[in-house]
């Protein structure tokens, strides 16, 4: 990629360019108005007082471990960190949380939306949409007691997820918000998935949705949601990754110290990343193009000097 050639040789300027014409190329229909609704519908249906109310599936499975956060925050290197614990197996982007919700409507047996049928949802319900998941990773591999499943939209569903999965472990990822947004901006992410990784300020938006219902799943009581800031764990790789085990209910074993070792073949933008030690080379990435990113910090409600 012509951006990344001229960052790797300090030309900041050109890379900006490069990465900016780059992305005015692909055309996408985001709409931020629309994804603001989309969230508020989300926080409404699963309401601290719904949630409350809300059945639970009596699947007491411990087997899918759910890895959430934005892209480009270190949910690959988590998930690969997990992956080489003999017990776990890292399953990837499987999308089958967002599959079920859009199936859900005939599944239940119900006229409205989601979210808003899930005030119509029965035990019996939550039991056979965790089940229709659990038959899903069944296909995925033998052997391993634990599936990973880090497919990113996953943090718009943690409500659910926790209605059909009341035991299920689930790490959430962070890195610095500019650092966050301008590699998705600096990366070729899927336009029809992350159209809004395209532009600047979209990214902005869509950050400051995130951190709005992550603050509102904080609320919610009996979520088993562990935060693993990307900069913690690159600073104290064995300290963190202990505490992610220990999460997730593991014993320890070392491997996951070495999870570069492994064989698995990484199939996101983050491949270069886990298929070496822990490096720090990408910590601060954004402060190198402060000059450019003042539509992003408006959008994420930061000041200029912030």
């Amino acid at each position: 990629m012509i951006g990344k050639s001229h960052e790797a040789l300090g030309e900041y300027d050109n890379a900006f360019d490069a990465y900016q014409q780059g992305n005015s190329s692909v055309s996408s229909s985001f709409d931020g108005d629309a994804y603001i609704k989309a969230i508020d519908s989300v926080i409404e249906a699963f309401s601290v007082q719904a949630m409350s109310t809300l059945p639970r599936s009596r699947f007491a499975s411990q087997r899918p471990i759910f890895i959430i956060g934005m892209p480009r925050s270190g949910t690959t290197l988590v998930e690969k960190i997990l992956d080489a614990h003999p017990q776990v197996h890292g399953g990837g982007e499987l999308g089958g949380i967002s599959r079920l919700v859009a199936s859900m409507s005939a599944m239940i047996d119900s006229q409205s939306p989601y979210p808003q049928f899930i005030v119509e949802m029965t035990v019996q319900d939550a039991d056979r949409l965790a089940k229709a998941y659990l038959d899903d990773l069944s296909k995925i591999k033998r052997g391993t007691d634990r599936v990973v499943d880090k497919s990113l939209g996953n943090f718009k569903h943690l409500g659910l997820i926790s209605i059909l999965f009341p035991e299920a472990s689930v790490i959430h990822c962070m890195r610095d918000p500019l650092d966050t947004c301008f590699s998705c901006f600096a990366s070729q992410l899927s336009p029809a998935e992350h159209g809004y990784a395209l532009d600047i300020e979209h990214l902005g938006i869509v950050y400051r949705q995130y951190e709005r219902l992550m603050q509102h799943w904080s609320r919610l009581p009996n979520l088993q949601v562990m935060t693993v800031r990307y900069e913690d764990l690159l600073a104290d790789q064995e300290a963190v990754t202990r505490a992610i085990v220990e999460h997730c209910k593991l014993k320890w074993d070392d491997a996951c110290l070495r999870f570069y070792d492994s064989k698995r073949t990484a199939t996101t933008l983050s491949y270069d990343q886990v298929r070496r030690p822990i490096y720090t080379s990408s910590m601060g990435r954004a402060q190198r193009f402060e000059s450019f990113l003042e539509p992003l910090k408006l959008a994420l409600g930061r000041r200029s000097d912030a």
